[in-house]
């Protein structure tokens, strides 16, 4: 496994029951949280999982990117930093 810092944006959506998480660069990579605080530490978890998973199945990591759309009124990004040891 590569050790390394990676970041990715997440795109978190405001529901009714909480948060739900979405990387727009890693298709299937998502999680939710009833608060945001919630939603960002389940972001991190899920995010480093899901590149161990990449790197263990000998698939490539993608490139991170900006958003390339306008957020709706209850959408905000952050970037999501992780190291894999």
């Amino acid at each position: 496994m590569k050790n390394g810092f990676y970041s990715f944006l997440a795109l978190f959506t405001k529901t009714s029951n909480g948060y739900i998480v979405e990387f727009p660069d890693l298709e299937g990579c998502f999680t939710q949280g009833k608060t945001l605080e919630e939603a960002k530490k389940m972001a991190k978890e899920v995010l480093e999982e899901f590149l161990i998973c990449l790197e263990e199945n000998k698939k490539e990591i993608p490139k991170a990117n900006e958003l390339k759309r306008k957020l709706n009124e209850n959408e905000s990004t952050e970037w999501i930093y992780i190291k894999l040891k």
